[in-house]
């Protein structure tokens, strides 16, 4: 016999939802990634440049 009223298990079900929701991600391992971006705002990124990184990555050998 349930001697709680019905919105005391509503609010305890959804406060444990809400939990549920905010681990969720703790279960996905992180992924390794580059992000190259310039110093300032008003310098652009080359393909001379991207294929000076992916020249560094080749030699230290890791996957691109």
């Amino acid at each position: 016999m349930n001697r709680y009223p019905m919105w005391k298990n509503i609010f305890i079900a959804i406060v444990i939802l809400i939990g549920f929701i905010y681990t969720i991600p703790n279960f996905f391992g992180e992924s390794p990634a580059v992000q190259i971006t310039p110093a300032k705002n008003s310098t652009k990124l080359d393909p001379a440049l991207l294929g000076q990184v992916e020249e560094i990555f080749k030699k230290r050998k890791y996957p691109i």
